[in-house]
């Protein structure tokens, strides 16, 4: 077959067999070299048929001119050479408001309830070794908490102290949750105009290694450059210190480190040993006195490294800052202000929580002393929610605030994966193969504390978040459960958004003048939704005779040439503002864009989406052409 340099795409016509197969994804397909290779085809009876199928370009019409052998004749339409939409960062969609009440999100919520019931009763990973407890929660109109479920371990120690059965008020512990709520004690009591402020400013120990790190002769390999540790490179792991002090991961205050593992390290000095970490545990002097022998793993801000110990000298700045204890500021702007009943910074009751094996081995009256705030804390389902409920509307700080709290710091080397403070950030792709730039960043904080296992999820443009805690041996681990719920949830919120924007937004909008005044004045616009594309669509745009579409992409480009494909796309900025009569405006941003050209292959430097370049790119009489503001009447209607 010959090859004519380029690749396209096939829209595939399978005549008189939708009936008795299923046709697995392959709608579209990527040529690759010119040739597409093969399907994937089901029968009746489930029966995989592998059928191949091969496709060339055409050298005059640019379209695939189908070949087919094996099992099926299939004809093949032309399909123009389409890019896909770049739509702006953010929700695309307001919130829906009767989510937990419609049949695509009921679905889903019952496909994970099916997945689950199918593990655990038949003891799939090991379930009946762990309980657990999952809750969906939302800020959206509705009930707050959108779906639980727990489940009690079977093999719970006869002598169990806590409880003998998981419920959302049951205890568990956080590990480096803990850190999540730190943070917004910190944001909540001071904000985070400290941010940039070195911590040798502010935590006294630290201040004699002020101006050191510019004197000649800095030793940067063992010594930390503290005037370049900022209090928001301690929350965003950036600070490039050391993780751990004596505590996790010293192999020489480790219990249950086998003997033979050790036969490489060199026998130790007395001196040269850790005088405290996990018992006894350090005092703030021994601690500070400990960070002396530890060497830097990067330079501040050069990378993100993870790190416990940053996390106590954050608690020891806002403690200097403020003058005040630590545990009394998260008691008085976390724990009372949310009504939390189960959230402890140290010392739980025994009888409120769930306890997997002995106090011993499952540490549950271990603690980390001056280390408690990036690692100590309890919590139960319902408090674990409420705070994320309370970070996803803002009701400890400011919007702006949690703006800014609620994105990335910097990058790992993960091409999807972010760090926050202390987020681990992922970027997930909503349609990967027709719509690659429609992506979903999701806020997470997973934690471990011997037999405990928690997570904390917030999807931001949702204002949806969900909660796994764990408590046990389990096989499965708390990342896995979240792929779970995510790849029902995600996409179910994504059609309920759309189906209810549509019933709301749809429709012909005419202009007032228009029935009144001649053909070639008149105004109007199409408003519709496409499940294969982001946001709302605007069609057959006409402001006094002129395709406005067209036009729009003339003015943003400077080019007059007639564009392939011009499409304009509303996005939601969540920009509102009440009427006098009740009601409320609501604006929209507008991307003008021509999907006719060839979809751009990643290069170095050039891309094919930045629409966030454009935005109010165009004005007139300082009006921004992009701008769509709906107006609703006082009952909600457009």
């Amino acid at each position: 077959m010959p090859d004519y340099g380029a690749s396209s795409r096939c829209l595939w016509n399978v005549h008189n067999v939708w009936r008795t197969l299923r046709i697995k994804v392959f709608v579209a397909l990527t040529c690759k070299e010119n040739w597409i290779h093969a399907w994937e085809i089901y029968g009746p009876d489930d029966k995989l048929l592998s059928v191949p199928v091969h496709a060339c370009i055409h050298p005059v019409m640019r379209a695939p001119c189908c070949t087919k052998s094996g099992l099926l004749a299939l004809t093949c339409l032309p399909m123009a050479i389409a890019a896909p939409n770049c739509p702006l960062m953010g929700p695309e969609f307001p919130p829906p408001q009767r989510l937990s009440q419609h049949p695509i999100w009921q679905n889903a919520l019952n496909n994970i309830t099916a997945v689950l019931e199918y593990m655990d009763n038949g003891n799939i990973a090991n379930t009946d070794a762990f309980s657990y407890s999952i809750q969906v929660f939302s800020t959206n109109p509705g009930k707050p908490i959108l779906w639980e479920r727990h489940k009690t371990a079977k093999n719970l120690p006869t002598e169990n102290l806590g409880v003998k059965k998981v419920d959302g008020n049951t205890v568990y512990r956080l590990g480096s949750v803990s850190k999540v709520i730190t943070v917004l004690a910190f944001l909540a009591e001071v904000g985070d105009s400290y941010w940039n402020i070195p911590v040798s400013d502010v935590i006294p120990e630290l201040a004699k290694y002020s101006g050191q790190s510019t004197l000649p002769g800095f030793d940067r390999l063992r010594k930390t450059s503290w005037d370049d540790v900022t209090i928001g490179s301690l929350a965003a792991q950036t600070s490039g210190i050391e993780r751990d002090y004596g505590v996790l991961g010293e192999l020489t205050e480790t219990e249950d480190v086998p003997e033979k593992w050790l036969g490489g390290f060199p026998i130790l000095s007395a001196s040269a040993l850790p005088p405290c970490g996990t018992w006894p545990l350090c005092s703030r002097a021994e601690f500070f006195k400990g960070l002396e022998n530890m060497f830097p793993s990067y330079s501040p801000w050069q990378t993100a490294t993870y790190s416990n110990i940053g996390y106590q000298l954050f608690s020891y700045a806002l403690e200097s800052l403020t003058k005040r204890k630590f545990v009394d500021i998260l008691d008085d702007k976390i724990i009372k202000p949310l009504g939390l009943k189960r959230t402890y910074y140290e010392n739980a009751p025994v009888s409120v929580g769930i306890i997997p094996g002995t106090l011993e081995d499952t540490y549950w009256n271990a603690h980390l002393g001056d280390a408690s705030p990036g690692g100590n804390m309890y919590s139960s389902p319902n408090d674990l929610s409420a705070m994320g409920r309370a970070i996803l509307s803002s009701k400890l700080i400011r919007p702006s605030l949690t703006r800014r709290w609620l994105n990335p710091v910097t990058f790992t080397s993960d091409f999807a994966a972010a760090v926050g403070a202390p987020w681990g950030v992922r970027r997930i792709q909503l349609a990967k193969d027709t719509q690659p730039h429609r992506t979903l960043s999701v806020f997470t904080k997973a934690g471990s504390f011997r037999q405990y296992t928690s997570f904390l999820t917030l999807l931001r443009d949702f204002q949806l978040g969900f909660t796994i805690m764990v408590a046990g041996k389990p096989a499965l681990n708390n990342f896995l459960g979240a792929d779970l719920l995510g790849a029902s949830l995600i996409p179910a919120y994504d059609a309920v958004a759309r189906d209810e924007a549509d019933k709301l937004y749809s429709g012909i909008y005419v202009g007032r003048e228009t029935a009144d005044t001649d053909p070639a004045t008149r105004s109007w616009l199409t408003i519709s939704t496409d499940p294969n594309k982001p946001g709302l669509g605007v069609d057959n745009w006409i402001s006094k005779g002129t395709d406005m579409i067209e036009m729009a992409i003339k003015l943003q480009s400077g080019v007059d040439q007639k564009p392939l494909r011009p499409e304009t796309r509303l996005y939601y900025t969540q920009l509102e503002s009440q009427t006098a009569e009740g009601g409320k405006d609501q604006a929209w941003k507008a991307v003008f864009e021509d999907t006719g050209g060839p979809t751009s292959r990643r290069q170095p430097f050039s891309t094919d989406c930045g629409s966030w370049v454009g935005i109010t790119g165009i004005t007139y009489g300082s009006m921004p052409l992009d701008e769509f503001v709906f107006n609703f009447d006082s009952v909600g209607n457009v």
